[in-house]
């Protein structure tokens, strides 16, 4: 999936949740960057699973496990509300 795609989709999930207002300043501008940080969220939130992270980022499974790895190390050094 492309990054457009890719963006608008998880856009719309986290719109549906109503929790678009967590993430609001990150949807304006359609970058990678945002894309991982969206991803972030809705992992972290429960919006999305691995698998998910693999789709919307477009990486493999040994990427999407470093990522969450990374997103857990994240939070319990710096706690809820980094993403």
């Amino acid at each position: 999936m492309e990054l457009n795609e890719s963006f608008d989709r998880l856009v719309a999930l986290i719109r549906e949740q109503e929790v678009v207002n967590w993430v609001v300043d990150r949807i304006e501008e359609r970058t990678r960057d945002n894309l991982v940080y969206l991803a972030k969220f809705a992992y972290m939130t429960g919006l999305i699973n691995k698998v998910d992270i693999k789709t919307y980022l477009g990486v493999d499974s040994k990427e999407a496990k470093e990522l969450v790895r990374q997103w857990y190390t994240d939070h319990r050094e710096r706690g809820c509300g980094t993403c």
